[in-house]
């Protein structure tokens, strides 16, 4: 909380300000920088806490297009209070404690975003929970229920289930009716899917995961991949569409960047799918409905029976946060 003293005296807050590429410790510094401030149709939100994305682990090491040149505070989403509206917000919205995507400035005490991409939360929703609603919550209902509508029967493979997006997409799955094949490692990991409802849950230490889906298919075919991962999984995951004739391989956010990968048959496909806020200047229309539908989406990922939330939800404050930082790409998140 920072010192609030008379009314004429105006505190900086702080902000960890991606300053230069490369690695966490020389990245970031805690910074006293000026408050944002709400534009027309935008809010101001005092933050609890903010979520670590894969795109702001790209942004530091200066890999990801979107994000704004350095010095700049990044981050996708952030959890707290709305302290001020933007001329044209509805007045109900002052108060309210939301999850909101950013289009960067999370990593900051004051957060500014379009009012349409900030879902109000309930207070007993904490705040490892309320972020996952968000990045994460969005990007694996969209996979689900937009880039590949899951029907019940099918049988889905999810890579990289230990993660956040793993996680929601293995219960939406579940739901949904299919039959799960989730890829992981550990036996603390295997054991948690499991009880998420993921029928067959492969350990990918073993390298060949691909025989081991096959197997457990039997005379049954795979009818869709989310690939998280990249490289060389996307062929072995449309080898294993052929062979079972048909399905659709879907890539979230592939950590490996590759050149797109050509078709393989017919009745193959692979697409990419990114959950993002539109730029002030993007020029289809549609994309400015896009953070409406976002928060939406919020809603309803934390109004869906059943759903558990992604673990551990580590809370770190202050010089701590460089520790999170340092977690974020090892990939052990569960």
């Amino acid at each position: 909380m920072r010192p609030h003293h008379h009314l004429t005296t105006f505190v900086p807050m702080n902000a960890w300000v991606l300053h230069k590429h490369g690695t966490t410790k020389e990245a970031f510094q805690l910074r006293q920088v000026p408050d944002p401030e709400p534009g027309p149709g935008q809010l101001l939100i005092r933050s609890e806490g903010f979520g670590l994305n894969y795109a702001d682990v790209m942004a530091r090491r200066g890999l990801y297009r979107d994000a704004p040149p350095v010095p700049s505070v990044i981050g996708y989403e952030t959890v707290g209070r709305v302290e001020r509206c933007g001329a044209g917000v509805p007045p109900e919205r002052l108060g309210q404690r939301v999850v909101a995507m950013t289009r960067f400035g999370g990593y900051a005490e004051l957060a500014v975003t379009d009012h349409r991409a900030a879902a109000v939360v309930p207070d007993a929703l904490g705040i490892g929970e309320a972020c996952a609603l968000a990045t994460q919550g969005c990007t694996a209902w969209y996979m689900a229920r937009y880039a590949c509508p899951l029907r019940e029967g099918q049988r889905v493979l999810i890579h990289s289930v230990a993660g956040g997006v793993g996680q929601l997409l293995v219960q939406l799955a579940v739901k949904a009716g299919c039959e799960v094949f989730a890829i992981a490692s550990g036996a603390e990991k295997m054991a948690y899917l499991k009880q998420l409802g993921a029928q067959h849950v492969i350990d990918r230490s073993t390298g060949d995961y691909a025989t081991a889906v096959e197997h457990a298919l039997g005379s049954h075919r795979l009818d869709v991949s989310f690939n998280a991962v990249g490289g060389s999984t996307f062929k072995e995951d449309m080898a294993l569409r052929e062979r079972r004739c048909g399905g659709v391989v879907r890539r979230c956010r592939a950590r490996q960047q590759r050149r797109p990968l050509r078709h393989i048959g017919l009745r193959v496909a692979h697409g990419d799918h990114r959950t993002d806020l539109p730029d002030d200047e993007e020029p289809q229309p549609h994309r400015r409905e896009h953070a409406a539908d976002q928060a939406s989406t919020s809603r309803r990922c934390w109004g869906a029976a059943c759903m558990k939330w992604c673990r551990p939800c580590a809370r770190l404050a202050g010089a701590a946060c460089t520790s999170a930082f340092r977690r974020g790409p090892t990939g052990r998140s569960a």
